[in-house]
């Protein structure tokens, strides 16, 4: 009788082991369809890079993971740890490459059930992987790989994802070989409330399935080379703009662009039904190494402010009005304020105003500054997203006068597009 307790006590611990095991998996967040390929053994100077949201399952529970990710394709076996660079924004200081693991204190920290979600961006490299127009390098896949969680110096642990990923080829001069991807450029320019956000695009409105591309836009923080020659001179270093790619046989072009906080959280989108958007940038079938740009007309923001208007009530009052146009995550404005001799913007002590969360309807919202006095005075919005992450407007000028009657306002407003870019 004890063997059979003893038997049984075997086979269920191995099969919460197997089970375990079994659950480890890659859970596509926002797993992009395309990467800007490598375009030559010489030139290599046109790689674009991909953001990725993912989540790990069937970890450890509450175990920190050093880690590291790189692109495998069908040639590569199971213990290969592919190409490419990594990079996790928040997590690692610098970039590292595929198959050196995170430093000691850049873990992945799982919840209590094992799972932690998490964005990581890949570096195309130089490496033949990414080439396209190769049968092997055509499709690749993501695969992460991990230590033991409790303080291992090796890799124990590669999870691959499901789906494959497309590098294109961006070069204006057409590749020889049979089974290319032909690719264009998106160049990007939204308003400084996009800065460091992750941009994603998708051929459809409504953000269904999986996005075309998607990467970080600047300040991102990573050190870039080998890109293209407009990514390196109109996008480095530019607060709010962004570089991504996307087919060229799109017949739908790009309808949505959408931006995504730290957290994973939506920070604003656009659409376009056609994909010829409002600046006039065409997006369906581009011609191949085409730099198709987008204004910050098109671009996301944390919001869409219509307009904003400050008005002198009395001799010591200042009212606000702003007006939205659509809303996403937002929690909610602080008000700050400035006299013409003074440097910076202060909150104003109850100045905040919450927020309508995520909404399409337009929404309007009014402050008064009832201890303005007589003078110069600048206005400002902080606006909040529910994670956190902040946008500050525009300033616009008020002027206190002595005497000013409610019958006789002094009017001063900025209205859309808001802010300037």
């Amino acid at each position: 009788m004890k063997h059979r307790v003893f038997i049984l006590v075997l086979l269920v611990a191995f099969s919460l082991l197997s089970s375990t095991c079994w659950a480890q998996g890659i859970t596509e967040e926002l797993f992009p369809q395309y990467f800007g390929g490598k375009n030559g053994a010489t030139t290599n100077t046109l790689r674009m890079n991909t953001a990725f949201r993912i989540t790990l399952t069937g970890l450890t529970a509450s175990a920190g993971y050093r880690f590291t990710a790189g692109m495998v394709n069908s040639a590569d076996g199971v213990t290969s740890n592919g190409a490419g660079i990594v990079y996790v924004p928040g997590i690692t200081a610098a970039t590292i490459n595929a198959g050196t693991l995170s430093g000691t204190t850049e873990v992945l920290t799982t919840n209590g059930s094992g799972n932690v979600t998490f964005w990581l961006v890949v570096l195309t490299s130089g490496n033949a992987r990414f080439e396209p127009g190769t049968a092997t390098a055509n499709v690749l896949s993501l695969r992460v790989g991990l230590n033991d969680g409790a303080g291992g110096t090796a890799i124990a642990t590669r999870i691959t994802s499901t789906s494959t990923l497309v590098p294109l080829d961006l070069s204006s001069t057409a590749r020889t070989a049979g089974i290319e991807d032909d690719g264009a450029f998106i160049e990007g320019h939204a308003t400084a409330g996009a800065a460091g956000k992750v941009i994603m695009i998708w051929d459809n409105t409504t953000g269904t399935g999986r996005p075309l591309h998607g990467y970080i836009s600047e300040d991102n923080g990573i050190t870039e080379t080998n890109v293209p020659a407009f990514y390196s001179g109109n996008i480095v270093g530019s607060s709010g703009s962004y570089g991504l790619v996307m087919p060229s046989n799109n017949p739908n072009g790009v309808r949505r662009i959408e931006a995504f906080s730290a957290s994973g959280t939506s920070s604003s989108f656009s659409t376009d039904a056609d994909g010829s958007w409002s600046s006039g940038a065409l997006t369906a079938n581009p011609a191949r190494g085409q730099i198709v740009p987008i204004t910050a007309d098109d671009a996301p923001l944390p919001i869409q402010l219509a307009s904003m208007t400050g008005i002198t009530i009395s001799n010591n009052a200042v009212r606000l009005d702003w007006t939205t146009l659509s809303e996403v995550n937002n929690f909610g404005f602080y008000v700050q304020r400035r006299h013409s001799t003074e440097q910076n913007f202060v909150d104003l002590p109850s100045g905040f105003v919450p927020g309508h969360g995520t909404t399409l309807i337009s929404q309007h919202y009014t402050f008064t500054d009832n201890n303005a006095g007589v003078g110069r005075w600048y206005y400002r919005l902080k606006q909040v997203d529910l994670d956190g992450s902040t946008m500050l407007t525009d300033p616009i000028q008020v002027d206190v006068l002595t005497g000013v009657k409610e019958t006789a306002p002094k009017e001063f407003a900025l209205n859309q597009n808001y802010p300037n870019p």
